[in-house]
């Protein structure tokens, strides 16, 4: 979309005075070169920050978000823009767009855009017209921009230095990192839900509750799945928040922690289904890469399929001795007999190898043949239930089971393809016989979330 537009986040580093004064300088000579070239309204967008060192990874996520909710608004109003560009510098980075617009209404859209919160504080929103001249927040009957820290004009603050730049500079990073904090939390939620309400919706699913028909269920359907899914938010939110929260603590130290938040959603889950269990491993499988999701995020790493499964398997080892340690105290019992460490606790404690090794890489080669969502993710599902020993299937109708599923299963896992008819006649036969591959729906919905958080970009 823009010129100059940067590849990655820059490095924290010190700008120096000469490259500072050299910034403004180069801004106003493209303001006019681009006011000749283009004409119309011109925007331009930079950050407020004190201090020599401009650019930073939260300082560059800032600015992108700025160009996002200018991109919005330009959007929304369905304004002609006859140029837009981003030019990245050491001593920041600045935005234009040549906007077809009454100049007067642009920016009081502008100021609403500064004033939305406090990351739109940060944000200097400058809109000039065709001579030249800045129309300013007064000439629109907007109230002056306010001082970070005080109730002052911020012109006057600034003119008598009455902050530290060490004050300012805090300020900003605070905001910027609660912003992007709460932001995260919030887009990992959502992924979590759009991964689970994606899983469902896969159709046809043999055994198990889809599109078509509920499978091998006879107290659960299609919305009973929608009623779960959509009251988990809160839930994957909170897990991602934990996991920011604790991104430089061992997880033994606070993982117990994080069980009352598995046991509220259950119960959340319980109450929206009238008791039936739709997501009780997802609840656990698919919160544990949500919390492993916020702390990369804390640790402003870069998010890859392979990182979050490894850091979901540490926290699901630190679960299991959690569980122990819990048994071996009288009077005590684990939620889970450790026993039990087979199934949603097996997979995230050993980092998902199925999904990692059979799941996502079906998925994408499905995509790749040209499948759509729907149909890549029973592929990537039929897949997972071909080398998975799923503990849904051995629970319900035993070992024997789910061998003879498995080799129902070889022509796909050998030709990669099974036609709509097979699948449906496969789901016909499994509803029939009562088998369900619940166990591979919950690595399906990691399987979305994984490719949604790490793979869609």
């Amino acid at each position: 979309m823009f010129e100059d537009q940067p590849k990655k986040e820059h490095a924290e580093t010190e700008a120096s005075l000469q490259e500072i004064l050299w910034q403004r300088e180069n801004i106003a000579k493209r303001q006019a070169a681009y006011l000749k070239e283009y004409g119309g309204m011109l925007i331009c967008l930079t950050l407020n920050i004190a201090g020599p060192v401009k650019r930073f990874p939260l300082a560059d996520r800032g600015f992108r978000e700025g160009c996002t909710r200018v991109e919005a608004m330009l959007k929304a109003y369905n304004l002609p823009v006859y140029h837009r560009c981003v030019h990245s510098e050491k001593a920041g980075q600045t935005g234009f767009w040549n906007v077809e617009a009454e100049g007067h209404w642009l920016k009081r859209q502008l100021t609403q855009i500064e004033d939305f919160d406090d990351l739109g504080r940060i944000l200097d929103l400058d809109l000039l017209q065709t001579d030249g001249r800045k129309i300013t927040r007064q000439d629109v009957g907007a109230k002056q921009r306010r001082c970070f820290l005080c109730t002052n004009p911020a012109v006057v603050c600034g003119r008598s230095r009455a902050h530290t730049v060490e004050e300012l500079q805090n300020y900003t990073r605070q905001v910027l990192s609660a912003y992007f904090w709460e932001k995260d939390a919030q887009d990992i939620g959502r992924t979590a839900v759009r991964a689970l309400l994606y899983e469902v919706s896969a159709t046809p699913k043999p055994g198990l509750v889809d599109r078509y028909n509920s499978g091998a269920h006879s107290d659960m359907d299609f919305f009973t799945f929608l009623d779960s899914a959509t009251v988990l938010y809160p839930y994957f939110f909170r897990c991602a928040q934990v996991g920011m929260e604790n991104c430089q603590r061992n997880p033994r130290t606070w993982i117990e922690s994080l069980r009352v938040q598995g046991i509220l959603a259950e119960k959340q889950m319980l109450d929206a289904t009238n008791g039936v269990n739709t997501h009780k491993g997802a609840i656990y499988s698919l919160g544990s890469i949500c919390v492993a999701a916020g702390i990369l995020s804390g640790r402003g790493q870069k998010k890859t399929p392979e990182q979050l499964c490894e850091l979901a398997g540490e926290l699901g080892v630190a679960d299991l001795e959690s569980r122990r340690h819990d048994f071996s105290q009288p009077g005590k019992l684990p939620a889970v007999p450790v026993t039990q460490n087979t199934g949603a606790r097996k997979e995230v404690s050993n980092g998902f190898p199925h999904v990692l090794q059979i799941g996502l890489p079906s998925f994408l080669r499905a995509r790749e043949m040209g499948k759509n969502w729907n149909d890549a993710g029973v592929f990537a599902l039929l897949c997972m239930v071909c080398k998975v020993i799923d503990t849904n299937i051995v629970r319900r109708k035993g070992a024997e089971a789910l061998a003879r599923v498995q080799h129902q299963l070889q022509k796909l896992w050998k030709q990669e393809n099974l036609d709509d008819k097979e699948i449906e006649q496969l789901d016909a036969l499994w509803s029939q016989e009562g088998i369900s591959p619940g166990g591979c729906a919950d690595l399906l919905a990691l399987t979305y979330f994984l490719y949604f958080y790490c793979e869609e970009e």
